[in-house]
């Protein structure tokens, strides 16, 4: 797909276009400039952003219902898979899932040294204080279950209530780099498994997209599944190919969960010790 083909793609010729097409690069094109119109025209359109508000805490409520029965799923699938492929077809999975979280130590090691770098020893004291909080997001798949323990712990360290308060919910929603690097992982590997060649462009455009798609994926356990099938559907890819993913996805949701919250609390870090070397010079 050329970027001009795409542009033209994303540029919906009715309002219901991308609904009814389940094409979510124009359904997104469509919120953006309902959100804009409605910051400009003020308070007289607040119940309706409040009925989007509610329609979208509905929509993740019942993808967590179906998720419910996902066990069902993947022991199907598994067996399915293992019986028409044969046991080696499991080493696919394992390299899959090792280079993912080989993905992650890459990250965890990064911030980790940019935060001794930045903020010194005292970063370790802070960490091993937030590793049961980071085990509570890895158990439960979410990362915003650790919220709570995640701002009263930074307090505790002194770093600013006003800091904390606003960094941390707002990283929830627009700092998922462990979401953007699982989402990726898996939309390629299932173009790859396929065989289809992808060009260096389209995945460029992929990247944007999922860098929109993703956000506010953090707190619901295994939707990253919904943005990979919408980014597929979007690119003509097949969206079935998300059921390879469905017998691995739930472990790869854990490392997810638990690095979404710890690059969190090493961004509310940062910008304390910004702040504070701000406001004494």
């Amino acid at each position: 797909a050329t970027l001009k083909s795409f542009v033209e793609s994303v540029i919906p010729a009715s309002a219901m276009q991308g609904f009814v097409e389940n094409h979510i690069l124009q359904v997104i094109v469509l919120a953006i400039f309902i959100g804009v119109a409605g910051v400009s025209i003020g308070e007289s359109v607040a119940p309706v952003f409040e009925f989007f508000d509610m329609m979208s805490q509905l929509m993740f409520k019942i993808i967590g219902y179906i998720m419910y029965i996902a066990p069902i799923a993947v022991f199907a699938a598994i067996t399915k898979l293992v019986m028409g492929s044969g046991v080696s077809v499991l080493s696919l999975y394992l390299v899959y899932a090792l280079e993912f979280y080989l993905g992650l130590a890459i990250i965890w090691g990064v911030l980790l040294t940019i935060g001794f770098i930045v903020i010194g020893k005292p970063l370790f004291a802070v960490i091993k204080s937030m590793l049961p909080l980071y085990s509570t997001s890895f158990a439960a798949s979410s990362s915003e279950v650790a919220l709570p323990g995640i701002l009263s712990n930074l307090e505790r360290f002194g770093v600013s209530k006003k800091v904390s308060g606003f960094v941390i919910p707002m990283g929830y929603s627009f700092n998922l780099e462990a979401s953007m690097l699982n989402c990726t992982f898996a939309t390629i590997f299932i173009i790859q498994l396929y065989g289809y060649h992808i060009t260096l462009s389209t995945e460029i455009l992929m990247l944007f997209m999922l860098m929109l798609t993703s956000k506010g994926i953090a707190g619901v356990p295994r939707v990253s599944l919904v943005v990979v099938a919408a980014t597929l559907t979007a690119f003509g890819y097949p969206e079935v190919g998300v059921l390879i993913l469905l017998p691995i996805d739930s472990f790869m949701d854990m490392g997810r969960s638990a690095t979404n919250a710890f690059a969190n609390t090493m961004s509310a870090l940062f910008v304390d010790k910004w702040e504070k070397k701000h406001n004494h010079d």
